[in-house]
């Protein structure tokens, strides 16, 4: 089994994992030292943006414009926000209401969520 490095935003903290990837090693991307890069989670996304890499919000972020971006040597990252529940995303009501915790100040719709709904993550 092939490994990647991917990118994981948890309440605020961003986090490196290695996880399971089809791709060969000789595929994958390995940043030297600083790059540059902007983190756009809302549209519309500004594809001017003169960076070597974006960060995109996982589910919102349409297709046309990761293909836009890669067509120019960019490279691609999601954001995926896990340890939070959010009531604009498909999966919401997919959470049994007592793991859904306070909703985050500041952030409406979202609330943090409880580590055991980690379960309905992996019945998807």
């Amino acid at each position: 089994m092939m490994l990647r490095l991917a990118v994981l935003a948890i309440s605020g903290w961003l986090i490196l994992l290695i996880v399971p990837s089809a791709a060969g090693a000789s595929e994958w991307w390995r940043p030297e030292g600083r790059i540059s890069w902007d983190w756009q989670l809302t549209e519309p996304i500004n594809l001017d943006r003169d960076v070597a890499m974006f960060d995109l919000d996982l589910f919102d972020t349409k297709a046309h414009v990761v293909a836009r971006l890669k067509s120019r040597g960019v490279r691609t990252v999601c954001y995926l926000s896990a340890g939070s529940w959010e009531d604009w995303r498909e999966d919401a009501a997919l959470f049994p209401p007592e793991v859904i915790g306070d909703p985050y100040e500041g952030w409406p719709g979202e609330s943090a969520g409880s580590i055991s709904a980690a379960s309905i993550c992996w019945r998807r």
